[in-house]
């Protein structure tokens, strides 16, 4: 049962010194020298961190440099490395270009004075062969003009036959037609194709001479031609009329005798005119037609041998070409051999100035073969052992920053472990007094159990407790060095209680919005609870 008995409560002397400190007073000193350690030991460490890593920094700059200046030596080296062995390899070509252009020059001169020489010789060859060429030609001209000139004068003399020919075929037209009848042309005979002479000729232009001779002595015929037969019948009948009337031997005209005579005598002459006509026709047939066929056997005659001429100036000048040009061909076939002997000998001149080019050219570009293998192998050599020397130096600046990390290492170990002791022991002076609050963070009272064993207090307590303050010494320790092991004998997080002091530092002031009254009173009546039943 719940012991009812009233309850004398000693009230607390407010005026009463405090010699003990009370256990709020204890863990708000701790919490305050964790705190300050916390600090203190963050600061050392971060300043212990800055100075590693500024000493480590110092000696990969020193390092860095180092390396960088002889990375830059090593390359200036390689670069006068590359300079004079590109320097040489330039001396060596323009020497190569040189005796190269001195031994081409040289064929070249060779080749000149082979080509000269055969030059020449062709050149002398060429003006006896044209000298000779042209003394065949003039021969040839010559017997070209002498055949021209005989043929022209050949030509000439037929053209004039031939025109003596036409007069005389235009004389007898016009004499058949002055005595009456109807010229006939002469008719083209074919081309003879035999052999024709001059005594052929000229016995066919005789026979036209006598004839149209004989056409022109027909005087009979002119009796016939204008007025004339006119003329003479009338002289005839005044003949009969004047020989009658003398015959009739009186002056006095008789008519009728007259007419008679006259009449018979008209009779008569038409009778004789007609047979002398026919007779003078016969007669100019007769002559006309073998006049027109010698003047067209001469005509036909004369064409043949101007095709004779012709033929006789083209074979001329045929048996002239062809004696020029057997003259030609002897020339040159005189002449093939030394043409051919200079020809030999040019081409092996040039061929031995070529050989010995290729030989000279061959021997210089070994040479200077064997001169750029030696600059490449020295170039080689130089810059192998400017990277050795520089691999080296690398070497002994890699050992000097390992040397100088590990001493800077070893002063940051001291340093830290130094810095580890101090936390180990802070923390242990400061777990006591921290560790006094028996009550974890997050515990629950049973309250049965408490209303059994409470009793009343008989005295008002020195503290209250009005909550719980968490404790996380992972973010007060956050870069503080830790043991070997990672970890120290504390917990991570733990809490300890909220204490009033009481009676002197006992007010509590919540603030709170206006969500959170409720809450904030009972806090209040808890604490005030706590003052009643603690």
């Amino acid at each position: 049962m719940t012991d009812t008995r009233p309850i004398e409560i000693t009230p607390p002397d407010l005026d009463a010194p405090l010699d003990k400190p009370t256990l709020r007073d204890v863990q708000r000193t701790a919490l305050a020298d964790l705190l300050q350690l916390s600090k203190e030991c963050s600061a050392h460490e971060a300043e212990l961190e800055a100075k590693h890593q500024q000493s480590q920094a110092d000696s990969r700059v020193k390092l860095d440099k180092s390396v960088l200046s002889a990375e830059h030596r090593l390359e200036t080296l390689h670069k006068q490395t590359e300079a004079a062995a590109e320097d040489a390899a330039r001396r060596l070509e323009v020497e190569y270009q040189h005796e190269l252009r001195k031994i081409r020059d040289n064929a070249a001169h060779r080749r000149t004075v082979a080509n000269a020489a055969y030059d020449a010789s062709k050149s002398d060859v060429k003006k006896k062969f044209d000298h000779a060429t042209w003394l065949a030609d003039s021969v040839l001209e010559a017997a070209e003009v002498s055949a021209t000139q005989t043929y022209r004068t050949e030509i000439e003399k037929q053209n004039e036959q031939a025109e003596q020919l036409a007069a005389i075929e235009a004389d007898a037209a016009h004499l058949v037609q002055k005595y009456g009848q109807e010229p006939v042309p002469v008719k083209l005979l074919p081309a003879i194709t035999t052999p024709v002479d001059k005594p052929q000729y000229d016995e066919a232009r005789l026979t036209a001479d006598k004839q149209i001779q004989a056409l022109h002595h027909l005087s009979i015929a002119r009796l016939f031609t204008g007025i004339t037969p006119l003329l003479i019948g009338l002289l005839i009948l005044i003949g009969v009329g004047v020989g009658v009337q003398y015959h009739l031997g009186t002056a006095e005209l008789n008519v009728k005798q007259l007419s008679y005579a006259v009449g018979g005598a008209f009779v008569g002459l038409i009778i004789i005119g007609v047979a002398l006509k026919v007779l003078i026709n016969t007669k100019i047939k007769k002559t006309y037609g073998p006049l027109r066929d010698a003047v067209a056997q001469s005509c036909a005659m004369l064409d043949a041998l101007a095709n004779q001429a012709k033929a006789r100036r083209a074979e001329e000048v045929r048996l002239a070409t062809a004696a020029r040009n057997a003259d030609v061909d002897a020339t040159r076939q005189r002449f093939a051999p030394v043409q051919a002997k200079a020809t030999q000998v040019r081409e092996a001149a040039i061929n031995n100035a070529e050989a010995e080019q290729q030989s000279m050219t061959a021997e210089l570009e070994r040479r200077v073969k064997e001169k750029r293998d030696e600059l490449a192998r020295r170039k080689a050599a130089q810059l192998e052992d400017a990277t050795k020397k520089s691999a080296a130096e690398r070497s002994r600046l890699s050992e000097r920053f390992s040397s100088d990390s590990t001493e800077v290492d070893a002063r940051y170990r001291e340093r830290r472990a130094d810095l580890q002791r101090r936390w180990r022991e802070g923390i242990a002076d400061i777990q006591a007094p921290i560790g006094q609050d028996e009550s974890p963070v997050g515990s629950s009272r049973d309250w049965r159990a408490f209303e059994r064993a409470w009793k009343p207090p008989t005295a008002f307590p020195a503290t209250i407790a009005f909550g719980s303050l968490a404790i996380d010494l992972k973010r007060i320790s956050a870069g503080i060095p830790r043991d070997a092991d990672g970890e120290l004998a504390l917990p991570d997080q733990f809490s300890v209680p909220a204490l009033l002091a009481f009676p002197s530092q006992a007010s509590l002031l919540i603030e709170t919005d206006p969500e959170g009254r409720e809450q904030a009173l009972g806090v209040l009546q808890m604490a005030m609870t706590r003052l009643l039943t603690q």
